[in-house]
């Protein structure tokens, strides 16, 4: 828009605005993004002008730069509410307080932890102690029965698989994801739960988390400039091809 005219009226200025035709012109931007130093190693030849410089920076190649960019991301353990046995809130909220964050904190000291994914809120690192005896007197409260320091569900011994990628391009996540593994291995073992983890290649891990076939799913999701995660929960994304990765609706 372009100011057309501009009037007085009770001591108000009040512009005449005209929209502007203009032309958009596309523009194509590659970028290269660098994960590690292994990475970036293998990368090299793509920014070997870009050396030393400093973010903002302009190379010898007036169209390449620097720039560091965050990006509002967390990963965390889904429950798959499509399991019969993970439907039951008491059982949900007994395993996320078998996860035991705080334990996690020492294990994971270049990443934060937190309480839980609404970033528009305050206290999401206030992450509440745990008690076994409360986890599993939830647990007893939602039908299961324990027996020998096992937790039984229709005559069965509780089994939950847990999926997870394999980063073949960025490798410092496998470590991050095997340490959060073995602590979720450890911890629900203390409340008579058995965990098995199921690591696959990415191709294969995408084709699971878009069929929604897994009962705990270890992932990340990127919530963009925007922090409301209405779109990640709202129960019309609990569908194959979808955003909801717990499948969670409305009773």
């Amino acid at each position: 828009y372009k100011i057309e005219s501009e009037t007085q009226e009770d001591s108000q200025s009040i512009f005449k605005l005209k929209k502007q035709k203009k032309e958009v012109q596309n523009r194509q931007i590659n970028y290269h993004a660098i994960f590690n130093k292994d990475h970036a190693i293998k990368q090299q030849s793509n920014f070997d002008d870009l050396v030393g410089l400093q973010e903002g920076e302009i190379a010898i190649n007036p169209n390449k730069f620097i720039k560091s960019v965050s990006l509002p991301r967390y990963q965390a353990v889904f429950f798959n509410t499509n399991n019969q046995f993970l439907r039951n809130i008491n059982i949900r909220s007994a395993l996320n307080m078998a996860a035991n964050k705080k334990d996690l904190v020492p294990k994971l000291k270049d990443q934060t932890i937190i309480a839980n994914p609404f970033f528009q809120f305050d206290n999401i690192k206030n992450i509440p102690d745990i008690k076994i005896n409360i986890i599993q007197n939830l647990l007893i409260e939602a039908g299961l029965k324990l027996q020998n320091n096992q937790f039984y569900y229709n005559n069965q011994a509780i089994q939950l698989t847990l999926t997870y990628p394999n980063y073949q391009v960025n490798p410092s996540k496998n470590k991050t994801n095997q340490i959060i593994i073995e602590h979720l291995i450890e911890n629900f073992k203390k409340i008579g739960i058995k965990l098995i983890p199921q690591q696959y290649d990415l191709d294969i891990f995408q084709n699971l988390l878009l069929k929604k076939e897994y009962d705990l799913i270890l992932y990340g999701q990127d919530l963009g400039n925007n922090f409301d995660a209405f779109s990640f929960w709202h129960s019309s994304q609990a569908k194959p091809n979808k955003l909801n990765l717990s499948n969670l609706k409305d009773p």
